[in-house]
This record gives structure tokens, C-alpha cells and sequence, in this order.
């Protein structure tokens, strides 16, 4: 009996010891990464977003009001959103494919972009609509990453007769869609075919061409040309350029254009000199009503995702490849120092996007290290950009500047610069050295170098030379 009694003493013990004791660890599930949506324009000016309250509404939750397009031309700039790195190291410099330095051809590690990262990391890929110049089916292995790949490909720049690639076949565009609305309603396709799939996160490129010139058969190279619904919408606008001191009316508008078309895809020289030449206001108009069907998009994108559920954990990423002067400086066009070639739009939202405005320095390398970060995705190459985009700090420092250059046609480098919050400084192959202050001087009219700026020096030092890689 007393046996019995003292095995319930300490049976009580033992039951109160456990009752009293802190819970064993269990091993905590990380939480689910993010889906992300990428959607990029093509030529749009950082002031072309007053025409889309959809997307300033949307996906306004982080603006980066200096957001660079530090390449600032088509080829180039995709190279950069595709790898984290500069031209020095990715290999693309131009448009144009014909030159070894330039086009798709040039990418080095075509195999190992962002997608790629993304898709070893467990996510479905996707990209929709345009994606780097010189990129051929007939000539060009598709990429390694994509779980689907979806590129326009024929008459890319086509608002209607365009075609794209699906699975290993070319699909004529579908009749009467166009080109906005056919990238919208694929990204909803894709979208929608995640349904259900709660354990694997989806990644998708959604890429307009809009507000790009456009080809429009048997013209040639012509404005934009918008969806019907939306011809007509803007009537009367006015270019912002216009009101700026820096504003001419460019002598050769032709010639101008011919420096900045992608020449992989530009019609031949016979179709582009039939084209006829818009005034810089009517070409201002389409250029704008073409980006009303892509806010439009953006609205479906939101829609789409809200109504399966998956709103809450995608982040969605908004730019453009390049900025556009609209006869700033007597300029039509891209591939150039001055701020409306360089600044283009930058929206975030989504699950650990800062919130607010910021005008830290950033640039369009920075976007896919950034993304990999924020989804917890190993990156799989030496990145020149930075992991802090989507931060509340961070950013390039005015000690450290941001790297700003372009090649041509002709040349690997045909400017090189580097630009701070205050400063523009550029050495250049046909116009020497600029220097800008931009607070005295915000529309870049009065060139300081050589006047013994102490600015002059410290910038030259950080700005690699033009034939140096």
C-alpha cells in the first residue's frame, strides 16, 4: 500500500513537472514566397503616367521618383532587368544585331537570367509580349527558365499583324486584338492557370510595346497606334516638352527617328520613307492613347489576381525599358544623357514593398536582385545591382553616383557618365565632357565642364572611360 501510494506521489510530480515545463520547439514553416508580376512598357516618359490613374492607384504603394534607365535604350535595358548586371559584363550594348555588341546574339549566359533563378527556386515562368531585339525561332535556342515562353516574334511592333510564339510554333495574332490587350489577356490566362497550384508561386514578364513607334503596313515605321476604343481620346493634348526651356522643335525629325529605331525589326528603308511624318503633338497624342489600353491591362492584372485569391502575396513590379525626349534639345528619342532619356517610371506593391514615395538613387539593374531577395530565390550569377530596391533606405549614394552609358550601331560606348542627385556628369564621343548641375540648372542648359567645378573631378574619377569595359 505504501509502494502504491508513493508511485502516485510520483506520478503527480511528473504529470505537474510536464504541466509546469515550456512547450517543446517545433520547427516553424517558412512562410510562402511571393508571386511576382513584372509588366514593362516601351519608350515611356516618367511624366506619360499622369494618362494612367489605374496604375498610379494600383500600384502606387512605392514610387522611386528617380528610378534610371541608366542604359537607356530597348536591348540594352532588357539585358539589364534579365541579369542584374551592366553592359560590361552581360554583353549587350545596342539594338542593333548586326553588330557583335549588340541584339540578343551578344547576351552572355543566355541561360542564366532572372527566370532561371526563379524557376530552380520552384516557380512557374512566363513571359508575355516583347522580348529582346534579334531573338528569331529560326535562329535563336529558346532560353533555358521559361515555363512557358510567349515572345512576340514577326512584325513585333505591330499593333494587329503581329505574331507570337507558342510552345514551338508561330501563331498568327488573333484577329482584331490588339497587341496591349493580346499581352493583358495571356498574363490573365496565366494568371488563372495557377489556380490551384497554392504551393508553387508563379513569376510572369508581361511586356508591352506600347507606346514604341509602331509598324503599320504598307506605311512603315509610324506613331503608335492605339486601340480603336481609345483613337481620339486625348485630342488636343499638348507635349510637356513644349513648355520647357529646353524645348526645339527638332529640325530633321526623320533623321532623328532613324537614330533610335530598333533596326532588327524596322521595316526596310524603302517602307520607312513612304511613312508619313506626324506633326511632334500628333505623335505626343498616340503615344499616349496607346498606353490607355495598357492602364486598362494593369486593372485586369489587379483583377485577375484579386479574384484568385492571390493579390495579397504578389509583388507587381511597373516600368519602362527607356525614357523618350520629345524634342528636348532638339532630340526625338532615346540613348541619351539628358533627364527624360533617363528617368522612367518606377511603381511597386505587394508583400515587403516599402511604402511611399522615395527618390533614393536606383536603377534598372537593381531590379532582379532585388525581386530574388525580397522572394528568397538564390541568384545565380555576379550581380552589379543592388538587393535594397523594394526598401524604405538603401539606394546608390551620392559618394558612389549611378553608372550611366550607352553604345550605338558604330561603338560599344558612345557615352559614359555619372549621374547624383545634384550632378550629370558625361564624356562623350562627339560632344566632350557635360557637366550639369541639375538644382541650378533642372532642364540642362548650361554645360560647367571646364570651368573648374570641384564636382568635375570627383565624378570624372568615378566614371569608367570609354574604352575601358
Amino acid at each position: 500500500m505504501k509502494r502504491r501510494a508513493v508511485l502516485l506521489v510520483l506520478a503527480l510530480v511528473v504529470v505537474c513537472a510536464l504541466a509546469a515545463a515550456p512547450p517543446a520547439p517545433t520547427a516553424t514553416a517558412a512562410p510562402p514566397r511571393p508571386n511576382v508580376v513584372l509588366i514593362t512598357v516601351d519608350d515611356m516618359r516618367l511624366d506619360d503616367l499622369a494618362v494612367m490613374p489605374r496604375t498610379r492607384e494600383l500600384l502606387g504603394q512605392l514610387e522611386l521618383t528617380e528610378f534610371l534607365s541608366n542604359h537607356p535604350v530597348c536591348c540594352p535595358a532588357r539585358a539589364q532587368l534579365l541579369t542584374g548586371q551592366l553592359a560590361q559584363h552581360n554583353g549587350v550594348h545596342h539594338n542593333d544585331a548586326a553588330t557583335p555588341w549588340a541584339g540578343y546574339k551578344a547576351l552572355r549566359a543566355k541561360n542564366t537570367t532572372f527566370a532561371r533563378w526563379f524557376q530552380d527556386a520552384g516557380y512557374s515562368t512566363a513571359l508575355v509580349g516583347k522580348f529582346m531585339n534579334g531573338w528569331k525561332p529560326r535562329t535563336s535556342a529558346r532560353p533555358a527558365g521559361w515555363s512557358q515562353f510567349m515572345p512576340l516574334v514577326k512584325n513585333a511592333y505591330s499593333p494587329y499583324l503581329y505574331s507570337y510564339l507558342s510552345g514551338s510554333a508561330v501563331k498568327p495574332a488573333p484577329e482584331g486584338l490588339h497587341t496591349n490587350d493580346f499581352v493583358t489577356s495571356r498574363t490573365e490566362a496565366r494568371i488563372k492557370a495557377a489556380e490551384g497550384r497554392d504551393s508553387q508561386p508563379f513569376l510572369i514578364w508581361s511586356s508591352y510595346v506600347a507606346p514604341h513607334h509602331m509598324t503599320v503596313y504598307p506605311g512603315g515605321f509610324g506613331p503608335p497606334v492605339p486601340a480603336e476604343r481609345h483613337r481620339g481620346d486625348l485630342a488636343g493634348v499638348v507635349p510637356t516638352s513644349e513648355a520647357k526651356p529646353s524645348y526645339e522643335e527638332p529640325t530633321d525629325r526623320a533623321q532623328a527617328r532613324a537614330a533610335y529605331e530598333d533596326a532588327s525589326s524596322a521595316p526596310t528603308a524603302g517602307q520607312r520613307a513612304r511613312a508619313t511624318e506626324p506633326s511632334l503633338r500628333e505623335f505626343n497624342q498616340a503615344r499616349l492613347e496607346s498606353l490607355l489600353s495598357v492602364d486598362e491591362g494593369v486593372g485586369r492584372i489587379v483583377d485577375a489576381l484579386a479574384r484568385r485569391g492571390e493579390l495579397e502575396r504578389t509583388i507587381i513590379v511597373f516600368t519602362s525599358d527607356n525614357g523618350f525626349l520629345l524634342g528636348e534639345h532638339g532630340q526625338m528619342g532615346k540613348n541619351s544623357y539628358y533627364e527624360e532619356s533617363l528617368r522612367v517610371p518606377f511603381l511597386a506593391a505587394g508583400p515587403g514593398v516599402a511604402s511611399g514615395s522615395s527618390a533614393k538613387g536606383s536603377m534598372m539593374v537593381d531590379v532582379a536582385p532585388s525581386l530574388a531577395a525580397l522572394a528568397r530565390v538564390p541568384v545565380k550569377r555576379a550581380v552589379d545591382g543592388r538587393t535594397d530596391l523594394f526598401s524604405a533606405g538603401g539606394g546608390w549614394g551620392d559618394d558612389i553616383g549611378t553608372l550611366i552609358q550607352a553604345g550605338s550601331a558604330e561603338s560599344p560606348w558612345i557615352w559614359r557618365g555619372t549621374r547624383t542627385s545634384r550632378w550629370t556628369y558625361v564624356e562623350t564621343l562627339d560632344a566632350g565632357t557635360l557637366l550639369f548641375d541639375r538644382t541650378a540648372d533642372p532642364f540642362q542648359l548650361d554645360n560647367l565642364a571646364g570651368t573648374g567645378e570641384p564636382a568635375e573631378q570627383d565624378l570624372a574619377r568615378l566614371t569608367p572611360g570609354l574604352d575601358e569595359d
